[in-house]
């Protein structure tokens, strides 16, 4: 799509489980329903080919909504599951030009 001379990149959203250290501790991981709704995180890769670093992109994650912006690029998407947006974290891929955003899910009807 064509945002005003602005590219939409590809994403996509994928649902990650999380196990923190006292479920590999005590062994309890294996209690986790292997369907999504044992996911906990929720993880948005946006795909940037061109950019070089996370410093060309200006990010706002908030718990319902991703804005993204650079000089090539424009991306405004809502969230499929509301997230925890002040322990999210962003991570660049330089060699997949990818930029990763993951968030804990904290819907209140979800089941995590």
């Amino acid at each position: 799509g064509d945002a005003g001379g602005f590219l939409t990149p590809k994403y996509d959203f994928k649902l990650k489980q999380s196990v923190n250290t006292a479920d590999a501790f005590l062994g309890m991981s294996h209690h986790k329903d292997p369907g999504s709704r044992s996911c906990e995180d929720l993880v948005l890769t946006i795909s940037l080919p061109g950019t070089s670093s996370l410093a060309e992109l200006d990010l706002d994650v908030t718990n319902q909504k991703v804005r993204l912006r650079s000089h090539v690029y424009k991306l405004s998407v809502y969230l499929p599951h509301r997230i925890d947006s002040t322990n999210g974290k962003a991570e660049w891929d330089a060699g997949k030009q990818t930029l990763r955003v993951t968030g804990r899910i904290v819907d209140e009807d979800y089941g995590g």
